[in-house]
């Protein structure tokens, strides 16, 4: 596994970018710094896999990439959701935790099939 770290630094700015535009859109004064915070973790997390990372199996990095990639639409459609509402702030926590961790294990079980 190697990481590309030009890739890596896109995948930081653009995560930062949506993050601050989530940020931004956030009505509610207290809920803006932690949807900023957990955006920009969810999206860094994910896009670095989907951009960045390489494998030495071509499959398993294009199952990776794919996997990561649509984690990271789904986690910016949750973070857009939240965006709009007040929520719990260990509801927004647990659920954007939940499925970063849950897309680091399919990448993982991914990377030791060794397809």
């Amino acid at each position: 596994m190697k990481i590309d770290f030009f890739n890596a630094f896109i995948a930081i700015a653009m995560s930062a970018l949506l993050a601050w535009g989530l940020y931004a859109m956030t009505d509610i004064e207290a809920l803006k710094i932690l949807v900023g915070i957990g955006s920009f973790v969810a999206l860094a997390g994910s896009s670095i896999c989907s951009i960045a990372i390489k494998m030495g199996e071509q499959r398993s990095s294009i199952v990776i990439r794919a996997t990561s990639g649509v984690f990271f639409f789904l986690l910016l459609l949750l973070n857009g959701i939240f965006t709009f509402f007040d929520f719990s702030k260990p509801l927004y926590i647990i659920l954007n935790s939940l499925l970063l961790l849950i897309m680091l294990i399919i990448n993982r079980s991914v990377t030791k099939s060794r397809m």
